[in-house]
């Protein structure tokens, strides 16, 4: 999803002014968001697994030409980062933040090659800060600064504009709702990720019947390294829960003598979900996977021949 929501982001820029201080992207996040996620998207680019799956998934494809684009306009791919917010129904936020990523001619670049006659954008300034609408009125990008912007779904453009012009009343995510879940998110990873769960949605995720909040964050150097946490209503629903997902990941070690793969394959593959540990921690379930690049290729490896392209 955070890959998607890069690729909306400067896909529907098409022109940027000067505007605003700098500030940390997390800082403008409103607070109408239930979960928040973060990408450094130089690493993600110099992932090996990256590389490997981006040729056989058409999703991952698509997310490389959208690098690609970016390269072509003189972005430096190695210095963008993105900080996106989602709210219950989907509506999203996005801070992009990198070497020039606000300049106007980059912005106008990548807007030449997706603008819309149906759609021109509305640029206007307030309080020293540029304000583009797209889409319509659907989406609004604030440019904060010449290296920072925000694209921010409707729903989500007046808490925006409060946090980016140091309005009253203004409160970001972190602040508010999601402080707790924040505070425990390991940030210095490429790649994380927190929030809340709505009972309704609990029902619908696996193993998630009680889950209330998770969090979680994935380290690329060597391999993969991913630690991820789960709360729920006490300590007995945690330790059921974790049960649960011990037999899940017992019952998937069964199956691979079914995939057909060789037998030292299927052992290394074994190998792969004993790496992953899970344990109870007050009431939450705290997970944890630490994979050598040597058995994260044998993973990817089997998901490329059961769904990769053409299968």
């Amino acid at each position: 999803m955070a890959m998607k929501l890069l690729s909306l982001t400067l896909a529907f820029a098409l022109c940027a002014c000067y505007g605003g201080k700098g500030a940390e992207p997390i800082q403008l996040i409103p607070g109408s968001v239930h979960a928040i996620a973060g990408v450094d998207l130089g690493a993600l680019s110099r992932w090996k697994t990256y590389k490997d799956l981006r040729s056989h998934f058409s999703e991952l494809g698509q997310v490389g030409a959208e690098l690609e684009a970016f390269s072509a306009c003189g972005l430096d791919i190695a210095t963008l980062k993105l900080v996106a917010g989602s709210d219950a129904q989907g509506k999203v936020v996005v801070v992009v933040s990198g070497k020039s990523v606000g300049d106007r001619d980059k912005l106008t670049c990548l807007g030449e090659k997706r603008q819309s006659a149906n759609h021109p954008a509305k640029v206007k300034t307030e309080s020293g800060v540029t304000v583009i609408k797209l889409d319509g009125g659907k989406r609004s990008l604030f440019v904060i600064s010449d290296d920072m912007i925000v694209l921010a779904d409707r729903v989500h453009v007046a808490g925006v504009k409060k946090l980016a012009m140091h309005r009253a009343g203004a409160q970001t995510a972190v602040d508010g709702r999601l402080k707790e879940v924040y505070a425990g998110i390991e940030m210095q990873n490429p790649i994380w990720f927190g929030g809340l769960v709505s009972e309704s949605l609990s029902g619908e995720l696996p193993l998630g019947v009680g889950m209330s909040a998770f969090s979680g964050s994935v380290d690329l150097q060597s391999g993969l390294k991913l630690k991820f946490a789960a709360t729920y209503p006490d300590a007995k629903s945690a330790s059921m829960t974790a049960e649960d997902a011990k037999a899940m990941l017992s019952t998937g070690k069964s199956a691979i003598g079914f995939l057909g793969l060789e037998a030292s394959t299927a052992t290394k593959l074994g190998r792969v979900i004993d790496a992953i540990s899970l344990e109870v921690v007050d009431k939450r379930v705290v997970g944890a996977v630490a994979l050598s690049q040597t058995d994260l290729d044998i993973a990817v490896n089997t998901v490329v021949a059961k769904y990769g392209k053409g299968k």
